[in-house]
């Protein structure tokens, strides 16, 4: 819980994401990325459990800070129906605090006690950033030399034992105005190339043997499936992984960045 409030008001005050630890060493090759600068819309509403005047129970807190990435023509038409659901970013914002508030409420009646008193579990928190980037690329991919590439992190506690975090990231070429997907970027048969490459980084990142296991590194599989969830730097090639998706939670999220020079075999 202290963890979700810091990162709140970091929010409100910055509008940047955390990175995992097991993703600083990949730090050095990600490069820079040609920041473009978008209004960011922040949006915060604290829920009370029990609407009713002067009640000090639990809580709920709500942050929105969505960077209103170009909404018009048809690059825009794309990121709002593929990002935000079909509105924009202002639109998107209000919405998901809506929808939190109408959860909120309606699951607290329900699990009301006979003594009129919630749980501790029930101080709820949910944090959100969707951030733009655009990045020139010095080695055309697929046709492509120009991506904006959008994140959107998610942090939140909806009771229970712990929190969680969740990153999600989507490609746009902006000269051709389309949503990029893995097949775009690598070669024809080559995912099980990439899928070994990948398992190498991640003994990397574990300190095990370069033939070891990945579940002696304690990952929940020696052979991951390439995600969905993947990004493009300046030095390399990058996935993202979740909480519980290859490693337990305790491992957190994982990033995984190839430099570029690794992939000659796999990119188009």
């Amino acid at each position: 819980m202290a963890l979700l409030s810091m990162t709140s008001m970091m929010l409100l005050s910055s509008c940047q994401s955390t990175n995992d630890a097991l993703s600083r060493r990949n730090r050095q090759t990600q490069g820079s990325l040609e920041s473009v600068t978008f209004k960011t819309v922040v949006k915060s509403e604290t829920i009370p459990l029990n609407p009713a005047p002067g009640d000090d129970g639990p809580r709920m807190l709500v942050i929105m800070a969505i960077q209103n990435i170009p909404s018009q023509g048809r690059l825009g038409d794309l990121i709002q129906n593929v990002v935000f659901g079909g509105v924009d970013s202002e639109a998107y914002g209000e919405k998901i605090i809506a929808d939190y508030r109408s959860r909120y409420q309606e699951e607290g009646e329900q699990a009301l006690g006979e003594d009129g008193a919630f749980a501790e579990s029930w101080n709820w928190e949910y944090s959100e950033t969707v951030e733009g980037t655009v990045l020139p690329l010095e080695r055309a991919l697929s046709g492509m030399t120009r991506c904006l590439i959008v994140c959107r992190s998610r942090e939140y506690y909806l009771g229970g034992a712990h929190g969680m975090r969740e990153k999600q990231y989507f490609l746009f070429d902006t000269v051709k105005n389309r949503k990029i997907s893995l097949d775009d970027l690598i070669r024809k048969n080559a995912r099980m190339t990439l899928r070994q490459i990948l398992a190498g980084k991640l003994r990397e990142l574990a300190e095990i043997g370069k033939d070891a296991p990945l579940s002696q590194g304690g990952f929940l599989t020696d052979l991951p499936e390439i995600p969905e969830n993947f990004f493009l730097t300046s030095g390399g090639f990058g996935v993202h992984w979740d909480p519980y998706e290859i490693a337990p939670y305790v491992m957190g999220p994982i990033e995984v960045i190839i430099p570029y020079d690794e992939l000659m075999s796999v990119l188009r």
